[in-house]
């Protein structure tokens, strides 16, 4: 059997999502205002603006991370009665494809031909789950609304409201 080509835990990508996660609960232990502002951007963006678009922000990550692919590629889209999976065959995740998900405004891409700019798209998701999952080769991680609360809830234990994609 061929040795699959899927990072695992302990991957460069790993260790840096696992330190961008404790380098955030740490400002949050500091500056707890911003457990809040963190919470009320993630609620502006996926019941605003970007409410109701979740196939179309994920379709324009997509065609970015083909854009760079000299013959094209591919973008699949499968909705069951419990997922949604969307899926690319374009360039891999990289620190700052995480950083770009993890924060906002933080996106590699500008000034650049691609079409996210502001690394908000993505957030559309917490609209229609709390979980989602992002898978690459060079490795997948997930966020999780009840895991986001546990852990700032120890960093900020009045905190009444929490953000999600701050934590991988």
């Amino acid at each position: 059997m061929a040795k699959s080509k899927w990072a695992n835990s302990g991957s460069l990508l790993d260790k840096f999502i696992q330190n961008e996660s404790r380098n955030t609960l740490e400002g949050y232990g500091k500056q707890p205002n911003w457990v809040i502002e963190h919470a009320n951007q993630e609620a502006d963006i996926s019941k605003g603006g970007y409410a109701g678009r979740q196939l179309f922000e994920l379709t324009q990550n997509g065609a970015d991370a083909l854009s760079g692919r000299k013959n094209g590629g591919s973008i699949e889209i499968r909705l069951t009665r419990n997922f949604l999976y969307f899926a690319d065959n374009g360039e891999e995740i990289d620190e700052g494809g995480v950083r770009a998900l993890m924060h906002s405004h933080l996106s590699p891409k500008r000034g650049t031909a691609e079409i996210g700019r502001f690394g908000l798209g993505f957030k559309a998701v917490l609209g229609v789950t709390d979980s989602p999952e992002f898978f690459s080769r060079t490795g997948s991680f997930r966020f999780d609304r009840n895991a986001a609360r546990r852990a700032i809830g120890e960093a900020v234990p009045d905190a009444e409201r929490y953000p999600v994609l701050r934590l991988a």
